[in-house]
């Protein structure tokens, strides 16, 4: 069995011997003294960095959707390629913005014909176009519900003669 190693300051380790010999921490952790504590301080302060994170983030998100939406229009020239995919719909949460959120994927369905080498490329170019995973789907051979759905609440983004 190994023993541990002594250091030369009675058994405790360099760091904790650093630690303890009363420098101050970092400056960014106020040291209060004694009765100066103020907690209703501390939360606001706590609260108003909450604030600012939360505030940030809905900033970033909305600069990530307005990316999404630009690549919708550089995903027309995609299909436009095709000359016999005949329509292409936008669904899911690209949609609406409260629904969209940093992990959305991009819902599209197509109307028309390519061959499964063209699907599998259109697909490939469009996830590298928005750097995310996206829904590629055929109406002519997608589930009925899906298609109502599509049907109902998607947005036409592309067709043939526009």
């Amino acid at each position: 069995m190994l023993k541990p190693r002594l250091s030369s300051q009675g058994g405790s380790s360099p760091s904790c011997a650093k630690a303890s010999a009363g420098k101050p921490g970092p400056k960014s952790v106020k040291r209060y003294k004694k009765g100066n504590f103020k907690p209703d301080k501390v939360f606001e302060n706590y609260v108003m960095g909450w604030k600012e994170t939360v505030l940030l983030r809905k900033k970033n998100l909305n600069n990530l959707y307005r990316e999404m939406l630009a690549g919708l229009k550089e995903s027309i020239k995609i299909f436009r390629a095709y000359p016999l995919v005949r329509r292409v719909v936008l669904f899911g949460s690209l949609l609406d913005p409260d629904f969209f959120d940093g992990r959305s994927d991009i819902d599209l369905a197509y109307l028309g014909e390519i061959t499964g080498k063209e699907y599998f490329f259109i697909l490939n170019t469009l996830e590298n176009l928005f750097s995310r995973e996206v829904n590629l789907v055929d109406l002519k051979t997608c589930d009925k519900k899906l298609k109502e759905n599509v049907e109902k609440t998607g947005k036409i983004i592309y067709r043939k003669g526009d």
